[in-house]
């Protein structure tokens, strides 16, 4: 079971053809206690769809962003480095997403700024799996 947590309407583009929005969620977390020692628990793995991205906010730390990539589970800062804008609200295309305010881009597997203005990267996350639970590890 994942800790407590409220939940705030974002954006989700899931899609890289269509530009309908799905209903995503920000998670805030209040604490930093989790069901793994020195993990925390950000949601269960099947609430979490190919194509679709959570915004969390962790107790003590900044936003982050978790993209389910294909089965494999991406974890990156969610501010974007060029201004202040939430990657949750941008586009993504493959493993490309698109920051909402100005349109530049990065790869959510290195966090590596793809398109300019974006020219610095985003933080990634190390996250793992553990009995059917995503966790920030």
């Amino acid at each position: 079971m994942v800790p407590p947590a409220s939940i705030k309407t974002t954006l989700d583009m899931r899609s890289p053809s269509r530009h309908s929005l799905y209903d995503s969620h920000t998670i805030q977390i209040g604490s930093m206690s989790t069901l793994m020692p020195g993990k925390i628990a950000l949601c269960q793995a099947d609430s979490l769809e190919p194509g679709q991205m959570t915004r969390f906010e962790p107790a003590g730390m900044d936003p982050l962003l978790l993209i389910n990539d294909g089965g494999t589970f991406r974890l990156i800062e969610d501010d974007c480095t060029h201004a202040i804008a939430s990657l949750a609200e941008g586009r993504l295309e493959g493993q490309t997403i698109f920051c909402p305010l100005h349109g530049g881009s990065f790869d959510i597997v290195t966090g590596k700024a793809k398109s300019l203005p974006c020219k610095h990267p985003l933080r990634t996350f190390t996250v793992a799996v553990d009995d059917g639970v995503v966790y920030l590890a």
